[in-house]
């Protein structure tokens, strides 16, 4: 098992992705930038800077956002296809959608969800 492998099945982890999902209440951040109220279910946590390019991040809950399969997939691609700049603008915009609307809310879980990696 790789290194990224451990770290995905550890309790840390565990933890982090169950954080991040609740910060956001289970919404897909990536359609909320597009205005779309979606929850993702099930929930994949993505990581804005990617972890083999900011390993340091891997458990930094600032780095990670709640997205469905499909928003996903697209985000990687985007990644992939120079679109990249574009994928952050539209990330940076669903997290602010999310806090507009619900920013007391938000700013209590992203306070109290903090632990160690």
């Amino acid at each position: 098992m790789n290194e990224s492998t451990r770290r995905y099945h550890s309790r840390v982890w565990q933890r982090c992705r169950k954080a991040v999902i609740l910060k956001y209440s289970g919404y897909d951040v990536w359609l909320l930038g597009i205005g779309i109220w979606e929850k993702c279910d099930p929930a994949y946590v993505h990581h804005i800077a990617e972890r083999d390019a900011a390993p340091d991040r891997f458990f930094d809950e600032d780095n990670l956002i709640p997205v469905g399969h499909a928003s996903h997939e697209e985000i990687h691609v985007w990644y992939n296809n120079g679109r990249r700049n574009e994928a952050l603008v539209r990330i940076q915009k669903g997290k602010e959608v999310y806090e507009e609307r619900f920013g007391h809310e938000y700013r209590r879980r992203s306070e109290t969800s903090a632990h160690p990696p």
